[in-house]
């Protein structure tokens, strides 16, 4: 059952997974600590993070991109060589991005109606906004934090809009969005920015699922080579997490690089689209 104390649980687990992985810990030690059995640590990790705990310690491995990348060989043929793109992948989103017009923008939300709420995800609380249009907003949230501070900001710039709040309505989409089944439908995003950031995003949306790039990859895609500081601040103003995959993008070095949603958020994101063996 997904409870904030569950949440808990699988967050100290991953914690432990990823600070103690060179000694590939055993899943009934970790068990253990979590006053859980085994099989039903097993069954928590995956309804949570969608792949088992095995899965999740064998993906740890991203240090190993850096020799391949070293060597000048594209993001591309680096995700291939280490086998982490192909049929296995758990889970294609379809996602479909329309911007917001500036006569949408200079009405200041009239006429609108927005749809808002919290709920819990694999990784930890967040804050949804949409509309008829599509998701507005997803932002992950501290653990006391009723909102995020840039859910102040979209109040503000559509002040003249109507806002309806929903945890339930938000909580049902937000298990569609980590949903590890496929879905038919594409998720629609109706989302504000400038237009440099929205083909920046776009750019983004062409990442393949199981795939990374590096941000000189980025720049290129979206024909601004000379742009890489402008390009790592739009991908930094992503509107939408998850659905937008900024996590996707990577140093040229193979480091992680940034993520304003936390490092380990980004490690679990791409562990779980890498993967590609079973338990």
């Amino acid at each position: 059952m997904k409870t904030p104390e569950n949440y808990q649980r699988i967050a100290k687990a991953i914690k432990t997974l990823q600070q103690d992985y060179q000694q590939q810990p055993e899943l009934v030690d970790i068990a253990n600590s979590l006053k859980l059995s085994p099989a039903h640590f097993q069954r928590l990790f995956r309804q949570w993070c969608g792949l088992s705990p095995k899965q999740f310690l064998q993906s740890i491995t991203l240090d190993s991109a850096k020799p391949l990348l070293k060597a000048e060989k594209s993001c591309m043929e680096t995700s291939l060589e280490l086998g982490l793109s192909g049929s296995a992948r758990l889970h294609d989103h379809f996602v479909t991005l329309d911007a917001v017009s500036p006569g949408e923008l200079k009405k200041a939300g009239e006429g609108i109606v927005f749809f808002h709420g919290l709920g819990l995800t694999p990784l930890g609380r967040a804050s949804l906004s949409w509309t008829k249009r599509g998701i507005h907003t997803l932002r992950f949230l501290s653990d006391t934090s009723e909102l995020h501070p840039d859910d102040l900001c979209t109040r503000a710039q559509w002040s003249k809009a109507k806002w309806q709040r929903s945890d339930a309505l938000a909580q049902s989409q937000l298990d569609h969005v980590f949903s590890n089944t496929r879905t038919s439908e594409p998720f629609k995003l109706w989302v504000r920015g400038t237009n440099f950031q929205v083909a920046v995003w776009r750019a983004l949306l062409a990442i393949p699922e199981g795939e990374i790039r590096s941000y000189g990859e980025l720049t290129k895609a979206v024909k601004r080579e000379k742009a890489s500081r402008a390009i790592g601040q739009a991908v930094g103003m992503n509107p939408v997490a998850v659905l937008i995959p900024c996590h996707r993008v990577i140093r040229a070095d193979g480091g992680l690089g940034g993520y304003r949603w936390g490092l380990e958020t980004k490690k679990l994101l791409l562990a779980k689209e890498l993967i590609c063996s079973d338990a």
